[in-house]
């Protein structure tokens, strides 16, 4: 199985959710449903194996950034803070490849 999803560790990232929610424009049930470090842990445990690649953690500072960077500076940033840094936890998106051993 492979999933592309949000996750919902960073907090920027679920504060910004909510808010959503309370302009209407997101459902209750998907603020409480989003994927979590835990349930892919659970995943993983339940498949047997996995490959997750986290992205997107500085994703939240791209409305400022671009008043100084290009598109394509953004997008190398963005890619450098990813590989360099354990983002795990603050990463806007994953990757999951699930095996069933």
């Amino acid at each position: 199985m492979i999933a592309v999803d949000s996750l919902n560790n960073n907090p920027i990232y679920r504060f910004n959710r909510y808010m959503h929610y309370l302009k209407g424009n997101r459902s209750k049930s998907t603020l409480m449903r989003m994927p979590t470090i835990s349930l892919i842990d659970k995943y993983t445990e339940k498949f047997g194996h996995a490959e997750v690649k986290f992205f997107g953690a500085i994703t939240w500072a791209f409305p400022l950034l671009s008043k100084v960077l290009t598109e394509q500076a953004l997008s190398k940033l963005s890619n450098w803070v990813d590989a360099k840094f354990d983002i795990q936890s603050s990463a806007f998106k994953f990757v999951i490849m699930l095996e069933k051993k």
